[in-house]
């Protein structure tokens, strides 16, 4: 038994070598685990025998909740970062835009597509919808200019 136990300490001495040479861990770096991970971790360690790692997954795993507590917004915080609606300048551009548009369709009485023409003849229902898209587009952002003008002025 003797060579036995001397052969094991030598191959754990020379382990430890080999370790220590190329920066390998016995314990595993849990900071690289996904959070999914280490719960599973968490369920199926041995923690008997292995109470250092598990105590070093429960605390990366609180880390993590604090973390993603903090992050989440409040309600407040969440209507605050709404998308925010486009500016003044952004609704000037796009009623002169789609007024230019559907003045143009109607003077010509087409528009013009890639592959083809879409007149009020040929597909009628295409043609109105694209003008009254477009005028509709018109008279929404000149109603809602109205009321940014309105309520600056109030």
């Amino acid at each position: 038994q003797a060579p036995d136990l001397f052969l094991s300490v030598c191959d754990a001495a020379y382990l430890n070598v080999i370790r220590k040479k190329y920066n390998m861990s016995i314990t595993p770096n849990f900071k690289n685990y996904s959070f999914d991970e280490l719960e599973e971790v968490e369920q199926n360690i041995d923690k008997e025998l292995h109470p250092d790692r598990y105590e070093v997954v429960l605390n990366e795993l609180t880390y993590r909740r604090s973390l993603e507590a903090n992050s989440k917004p409040t309600i407040k915080e969440q209507d605050n970062k709404a998308e925010n609606p486009p500016s003044k300048n952004k609704r000037i551009s796009w009623l002169v835009i789609s007024l230019f548009l559907g003045i143009y369709w109607l003077t010509e009485g087409e528009i013009t597509a890639k592959n083809n023409n879409i007149t009020p003849e040929g597909e009628p229902i295409i043609y109105w919808f694209f003008i009254l898209m477009v005028l509709g587009n018109t008279v929404y952002n000149l109603v809602v200019l109205m009321k940014m003008n309105y309520a600056k002025n109030k």
